[in-house]
């Protein structure tokens, strides 16, 4: 009986109070790959929050399991430069392309250059 208690009172990871933290804790999990214990001791230290290492633990598998509802998708964020992408500016146009076309559409694209490829190949004879 007691675990069904503590679960109607706990609060759930998508109410945790460790929300705020969360940078700080993925940070501390994932870059300086500290345990859940140590995770435990040092927001204690520096924030004077006490919980329970399961909760860090949980919180992150909830956390990474699903991305933020509210965080908005790579492709449509703002203020991106055309520098930061690794991919060229040539193939980043033609991935767009490839992203924003039917099947259908690319197959047209595909007959119409092959066409013009063709036309120019003859016409250089």
């Amino acid at each position: 009986m007691a675990g069904a208690q503590n679960k109607r009172n706990s609060p759930g990871a998508f109410r945790s109070c460790l929300i705020p933290y969360q940078e700080q804790i993925f940070t501390w999990w994932f870059d300086e790959r500290k345990s859940a214990r140590e995770i435990q001791t040092l927001l204690a230290e520096q924030y004077g929050l006490e919980v329970h290492w399961s909760t860090i633990t949980r919180f992150i598998k909830v956390r990474t399991r699903k991305p933020d509802p509210h965080e908005r998708p790579s492709h449509l964020k703002q203020g991106e430069k055309e520098t930061d992408s690794p991919v060229p500016k040539i193939r980043k146009g033609f991935l767009e392309i490839l992203m924003n076309s039917t099947p259908q559409q690319l197959g047209r694209m595909a007959d119409e250059a092959r066409k013009r490829e063709h036309e120019r190949s003859h016409k250089n004879k």
